[in-house]
């Protein structure tokens, strides 16, 4: 990270890595005692001074802890006054049972500093470096646990076998938690780690004015090893920040039913946001990116449950901001977007919906840096994005559609930046109409080359032995069957080799026809169905049509583009392995199994219009 003035304040979060360091630094701080306890019946507020405790940053007070923690009674208070307690093994917090400090922290570098000169929590927990043994500091068992007003630090301390320790940890059904004003700085595991188990998953969450900063593996990861629906859902995280995390800041392993509201993900090494697994329904307002190494947002989910659910739960954004994000270590563009949506390949895509949302792209804090992000929105593998009310800018382009999923109401500005200057109000590069166009769907197609109204018959022959390469698009799987193709004129003299094949975008053969010789010589103007040899489903993103004929007359089809030469323009600005139109090189008088689409040729080709259902 270059020295910033948010890479100054995370690395303060930072420090302590080495073990003498850290303790003479937490030695410092302002002693502690009993009577800082709030007045309140001590029934239902246990202090852990009353049990032992010292809160020295020295003294192991692990037993007076888990003693304090035993004593208090369901919706009771642990109460942790002024003090620095470190502790030999995990902390565990039961159902209905509250941890509670006197100060939280958001950022570390604003915290009391001690005669040295660096930042001491009035209170906190932390690891007594180099005898701790657990994989957690704290861990959360049951239901209702709660925590306030603490910091948790390490300085990246280790367990005694030099494995990574995580903050606060919590596995399986562990429901209606609470984290409210806590600081978790500078472990060398995750800040905050949740799991499901054979038996459920975290939920019902209420996180707030939580902070995550520093911590080497990543600031916030729920995990799903156990297989349940979800890692975690149906939770609430208002104003909460991960920053300057080693891997992604929020990262969610399918999650459901959760909102957050004003949470950001800062300098993080990773992603701010990073959704995989399946996702239900998840809402982002008024959340907040910048300078995260890779992508502000990325959204890696497919649907929850389509087969129950054919209307698919929606992720939305609204007044989302992403800054700078693709900062890429000031190397070199690694083609990072503020918001990225796609989708496991074969999988149903999720749809998304940006609302007021906005991009930013620049450099570092002080001069210099790489501009980003490249992209304000790439949609790789997705089903629809819906852009409305949007400012979007980025290096190369505002949008990148790969998969023909945008849908731009109009209301979006689109941006670029460059060294060089800003161009406002860039034509969309990537606009699906809003309208009432005909979809395949509508004519029983999975998928189609265009809409065959506006297909001509202009008796254009196929070349012999040339295999034609049409470029098909698929939004969310479908199932085909068959390739059709309209016959514009009858050929004769067939020898082998007449047949159509669909390819994936690696230059797969997936299925073909079998012979159609006797088809493409019968009545002209016609719909040609062809059934495959069997069944195939085309999964989110672009496959290629091959069409091949071998004869004396060969037959001709209805194409769309009544350029001689369409390839020049319908190619422009693509790779041979992304062309919309293509040829394989040589003469053929079968399919082949595979090719390699980066050796694919821009001539001898054709729009032809072809169907697949």
């Amino acid at each position: 990270m270059r020295s910033t003035r948010r890479g100054l304040l995370f690395a303060a979060g930072a420090a302590g890595a080495a073990g003498a360091t850290a303790a003479a630094g937490l030695a410092a701080a302002p002693a502690a005692n009993a009577a800082d306890a709030p007045a309140a019946p001590p029934v239902d507020w246990i202090s852990v001074k009353a049990h032992g405790a010292k809160g020295d940053a020295a003294t192991d007070d692990w037993q007076a802890i888990t003693d304090a923690v035993a004593a208090c009674p369901p919706g009771g208070v642990v109460y942790f006054p002024t003090g620095q307690y470190v502790v030999t093994r995990t902390l565990s917090v039961p159902a209905h049972v509250t941890l509670a400090g006197t100060t939280g922290s958001r950022w570390f570098g604003y915290l009391p500093k001690n005669a040295q000169g660096n930042p001491v929590p009035p209170v906190f927990i932390k690891p007594l470096w180099g005898h701790f043994t657990g994989s957690a500091l704290i861990e959360l068992t049951g239901h209702g646990a709660r925590l306030r007003d603490l910091v948790l630090a390490s300085g990246r301390a280790t367990d005694t076998a030099g494995g990574n320790v995580d903050g606060l940890v919590a596995r399986g059904s562990v429901k209606a938690v609470r984290l409210q004003n806590v600081g978790v700085f500078n472990f060398q595991g995750y800040g905050v780690r949740t799991d499901s188990a054979a038996g459920g998953f975290p939920g019902g969450w209420e996180v707030s004015h939580l902070s995550l900063e520093a911590n080497k593996l990543g600031g916030w990861r729920a995990e799903n090893t156990g297989g349940a629906p979800f890692s975690f859902a149906d939770s609430v995280f208002d104003s909460c920040e991960a920053g300057a995390n080693g891997g992604d800041g929020w990262s969610f392993d399918g999650i459901g039913a959760t909102g957050f509201v004003g949470v950001r993900a800062t300098w993080n090494d990773g992603n701010g946001f990073h959704l995989t697994g399946k996702c239900g329904t998840v809402g982002f307002t008024e959340c907040q990116t910048d300078r995260n190494r890779r992508n502000g947002w990325l959204v890696e989910s497919a649907q929850n449950d389509p087969a129950r659910s054919p209307a698919p739960h929606v992720l939305t954004l609204t007044g989302c901001q992403a800054s700078r994000d693709g900062r890429n270590d000031n190397a070199v563009p690694g083609g990072y977007a503020g918001f990225r949506i796609t989708a496991p390949e074969g999988t149903a895509a999720l749809p998304v919906a940006l609302t007021g949302c906005a991009t930013h792209v620049s450099g570092d804090d002080v001069p210099g840096g790489l501009l980003a992000p490249d992209y304000g929105v790439h949609a790789e593998r997705a089903l629809r994005v819906l852009l409305t009310g949007c400012v979007l800018v980025g290096t190369v382009a505002s949008v990148r559609d790969d998969a023909g999923a945008v849908v731009d109401t109009g209301t979006t500005m689109h941006n670029r930046t460059t060294k060089d200057g800003v161009s406002y109000d860039v034509p969309s590069p990537a606009v699906t109409p809003v309208g009432n166009a005909p979809q395949p769907a509508d004519s029983g197609y999975g998928t189609w080359s265009f809409d065959p109204a506006v297909a001509s018959d202009l008796n254009t022959r196929l070349t012999p032995g040339n295999v034609y390469l049409v470029r098909v698009e698929t939004h969310q799987p479908v199932t085909v069957s068959a390739v059709s193709v309209l016959l514009a004129g009858a050929g004769a003299g067939f020898t082998a080799g007449n047949l159509a094949g669909v390819y994936d975008r690696t230059g797969r053969l997936l299925a073909r026809t079998a012979d159609q010789s006797a088809a493409w010589a019968g009545t002209a103007n016609r719909l040609c169905r062809m059934p495959l040899t069997g069944p195939v489903t085309l999964g989110p993103g672009f496959h290629w049509v091959a069409l091949l004929a071998n004869a004396a007359t060969p037959p001709s089809f209805a194409r769309g583009s009544t350029f001689p030469d369409p390839g020049a323009f319908l190619n422009a600005g693509l790779t041979p392995a992304t062309y919309r139109v293509a040829h394989l090189d040589g003469s053929a008088t079968a399919l082949p199994d595979s090719f390699a689409p980066a050796q694919n040729r821009n001539t001898t080709v054709q729009m032809f219009w072809v169907g697949l259902g």
